[in-house]
């Protein structure tokens, strides 16, 4: 009977330790897995979306200014400068010449005299200094008084002598004398009824018996007409005017008439 009670005993024994163990390994178990069921309630950071909008625009550096460099303060040689100075002064005075090269560094380089060739002013006409190119010079522009505007000088016209019309006609040895208007002014003619014209033109001989003025005094009220009698005049040659066996110039007045039929 003990027997029975001591295996009964052992046996219980033995299971007992098998359940603490048991209880024991699956303890162990949790434990084990517990960090990884932790790890599974962890929060993941996720980045926030992107605006709507699109990506945002990368924002401008800011300028950098430049520093501004201090200014270069030259200093000059105060002896050089005086020395210099003398020179120029002495220089202006004529008492020493010009000799000394021009210097970019000298702060007197400035040519004074004796320069090199030196381009002369073009003459002006009327400043009283009479230049190579001109004949006079009374400091005007006035024509009449020797010296012209251009300053040329003036020859004074010889006098010349008023004779009678006839006396000038007697003269004249060669010029067409019958002028006849034109076809177009005929026809204005006709058009305001006028059948008669007159014109009056001042004659000046010259020595030689040229023409030297043919100026008209008494128009015809045409000009065309007018323009044909002078330009005839012009081309009339005269006999030269004589006065005390000299010829001398000659005016006088020269009428033209016509008449239409």
């Amino acid at each position: 009977m003990a027997r029975r009670w001591l295996i009964a005993s052992s046996a219980l024994a033995h299971v007992a330790i098998a359940g603490g163990l048991y209880v024991s390994g699956i303890w162990r178990i949790e434990r084990l897995e517990a960090p990884h069921l932790q790890m599974r309630g962890l929060g993941v950071m996720v980045p926030p979306p992107a605006p709507s909008g699109g990506p945002v625009a990368a924002k401008t550096p800011p300028i950098e200014r430049k520093k501004r460099k201090p200014p270069v303060i030259v200093q000059l040689d105060e002896r050089k400068l005086v020395a210099q100075i003398d020179r120029v002064d002495r220089v202006i005075d004529g008492l020493v010449p010009n000799t000394e090269p021009n210097d970019s560094d000298d702060v007197t380089s400035t040519c004074i005299e004796n320069c090199g060739e030196v381009k002369q002013a073009a003459p002006v006409c009327g400043d009283g200094s009479r230049d190579a190119s001109e004949q006079c010079d009374d400091g005007n522009k006035v024509d009449g008084d020797g010296c012209s505007s251009s300053c040329r000088v003036e020859v004074k016209p010889a006098k010349r002598a008023m004779v009678a019309p006839a006396v000038l006609s007697g003269l004249r040895i060669a010029g067409e004398t019958q002028v006849h208007p034109s076809a177009v002014t005929q026809n204005a003619m006709m058009r305001t009824d006028v059948t008669s014209l007159r014109a009056v033109f001042l004659v000046c001989v010259a020595a030689d018996g040229s023409v030297a003025q043919a100026s008209l005094r008494v128009p015809t009220k045409y000009a065309e007409y007018d323009a044909a009698l002078q330009s005839a005049i012009e081309r009339w040659r005269y006999r030269p005017y004589m006065v005390d066996g000299a010829p001398v110039p000659a005016c006088s007045t020269v009428e033209f008439h016509y008449t239409m039929r």
